[in-house]
């Protein structure tokens, strides 16, 4: 997986995940709750094809929003 992010992303993305929203993980789990399309519509416009969210204390989760992106971790060897 960190192959692809570096790809994606480039060679720190094992280390440094891509931007994302600042505030409080329970805010993120609120707006991906109520308005998950549009909470994640304003996080691309603001961060960029690639993003981080936060929405509970476990792992954060990335997101791709470029369709080529999505292809190219569902296709490239593991």
């Amino acid at each position: 997986m960190s192959a692809i992010l570096d790809t994606l992303v480039g060679p720190s993305a094992h280390t440094e995940l891509p931007p994302g929203p600042r505030m409080p993980s329970i805010v993120q789990a609120l707006g991906w709750a109520l308005r998950p399309l549009a909470f994640m519509d304003r996080c691309h416009r603001r961060y960029g094809e690639i993003f981080t969210l936060r929405v509970r204390h476990g792992r954060p989760w990335v997101f791709l929003t470029n369709p080529e992106d999505v292809k190219h971790v569902f296709t490239t060897d593991p």
